[in-house]
């Protein structure tokens, strides 16, 4: 199945749907409705009083209404957020999606909370921007690629769009000095390239960190084929537990669901075999 790099004519995906309406509504409520800001934000203050659900929805929450720059500031958000959610969202399904959004808000969120605590910084965190910049490096790694064009004059590698977006909010942190504010960015961007790396069994493109995610790779490998294993042979007699055909069909199964890349090297090995063992069968 082809995946487009941006959003086609077809209809955004219900899930994102729900995560756009509720950034939209809850943020909205937050900036006009100030006294809803501290149970959303996040602050050693409120986790000290037992708000850890704030570690989660500090994106959702916007500090007090300060005029139209609020309304487009949110609206880029979105947009961006839209952009960069719907390709991934076909990629990598709906769970795998939420688990991207969610667990970069929750790194980024641990992060913060540990900086406010070591710089004894009592002010309330919210901001979009860590799942954000986790969205775009995972997008970024994922459609590496192919190229994105721009009208009919040329085209441009998601990289050098990664860099664009993630080049522009890190240099603002680092020229305002916001440190705390850098340190979430940071951290959603490091998510994002992990949970390529991890759960989607992709690097990226930058020769400098070959050697690193090929080891991480190898790794998770031998760790996939010894579990996978464990799972087909029988502990008692060291015979397959499923028969060469079911074996097969289960494999098939995965292929389509996963893709390739989800089989270890002892199943891919013993699908050769299996295959091998076919074709020099006499009929």
């Amino acid at each position: 199945m082809t995946v487009p790099t941006f959003p086609s004519s077809s209809p955004t995906s219900p899930h994102l749907k729900v995560v756009l309406w509720a950034l939209f509504l809850s943020s909205c409520a937050s900036a006009f409705f100030p006294l809803s800001l501290p149970y959303l934000g996040l602050s050693i203050s409120q986790l000290s009083h037992g708000y850890a659900w704030t570690l989660l929805t500090y994106p959702f929450a916007s500090f007090p209404y300060d005029g139209p720059g609020f309304l487009l500031h949110l609206w880029l958000n979105l947009l961006i957020l839209w952009m960069f959610g719907s390709p991934l969202i076909d990629r990598v399904q709906p769970t795998r999606f939420f688990v991207l959004f969610f667990g970069s808000t929750l790194f980024a969120g641990l992060s913060v909370s540990l900086s406010l605590f070591l710089f004894h910084n009592s002010q309330i965190f919210a901001s979009l921007s860590p799942p954000l910049l986790a969205l775009i490096v995972s997008w970024a790694i994922l459609h590496a690629e192919r190229e994105v064009s721009v009208g009919h004059t040329f085209a441009i590698r998601p990289l050098w769009i990664f860099l664009l977006f993630g080049g522009i909010t890190l240099l603002s942190d680092l020229l305002e000095t916001r440190w705390i504010q850098l340190i979430a960015d940071l951290s959603g961007a490091l998510f994002g390239y992990f949970f390529c790396l991890i759960s989607e069994r992709t690097r990226s493109t930058l020769p400098f960190l070959f050697p690193f995610e090929r080891a991480i790779l190898r790794s998770l490998e031998r760790q996939k084929g010894r579990k996978a294993q464990s799972k087909v042979v029988d502990i008692h007699t060291g015979k397959p537990m499923l028969s060469d055909e079911q074996f097969m069909d289960a494999m098939l199964a995965r292929i389509s669901a996963h893709g390739e890349h989800s089989l270890s090297l002892e199943e891919r090995k013993r699908m050769q075999d299996i295959s091998l063992r076919k074709s020099h069968k006499p009929s």
